[in-house]
């Protein structure tokens, strides 16, 4: 089966090779779905969320530039 996100390229002679898609790594894959025997994008989708949170948390605790000027 051929994975429906990631592209094959190669890089020959300094060109950059489109070669189609990759093979499916199925259960080694972090886009698999265990419930749906199949490849689920969606299924990411709450650990997206939760790293968009930690990065604002982390942006938010940054001192501003402004906080040092008098």
């Amino acid at each position: 089966m051929k994975c429906p996100i990631i592209r094959a390229h190669q890089l020959l002679e300094g060109k950059n090779i489109d070669l189609g898609q990759a093979e499916c790594l199925k259960k080694e894959c972090a886009w698999w779905s265990k419930e749906k025997k199949q490849c689920d994008p969606t299924g990411m989708l709450p650990w997206f969320r939760d790293l968009c949170d930690l990065f604002t948390d982390i942006r938010d605790k940054m001192p501003r530039s402004d906080q040092f000027l008098k």
